[in-house]
């Protein structure tokens, strides 16, 4: 897993790899710069977590005896996807 995490700075939240290099900068005059700053330190360890899901989920989809949780099973393996491939810069 990833070791990033968001650092608070002076004027700003930093988001610093596990080396101590700076990934990202979030300025002081966005409202939720913290929110921000921990959700793209958290997007690494988020994109291999949903990998692994995908692994067992995506073959099993469907397969649940209620026709609206099936659907909902299909809906969630397509959304998720949907995500990885717009992380991989796929869609």
């Amino acid at each position: 897993m990833s070791k990033w995490r968001a650092v608070a700075n002076k004027a700003s939240f930093g988001v610093y790899d596990e080396s101590g290099t700076q990934i990202a900068r979030i300025n002081t005059n966005l409202s939720n710069q913290q929110a921000v700053a921990q959700k793209l330190a958290a997007s690494p360890d988020l994109y291999e977590a949903l990998e692994r899901l995908m692994k067992w989920a995506a073959p099993i989809a469907g397969d649940n005896r209620n026709e609206a949780a099936a659907n909902e099973e299909i809906a969630s393996v397509g959304q998720a996807r949907a995500a990885l491939a717009k992380a991989r810069g796929e869609a």
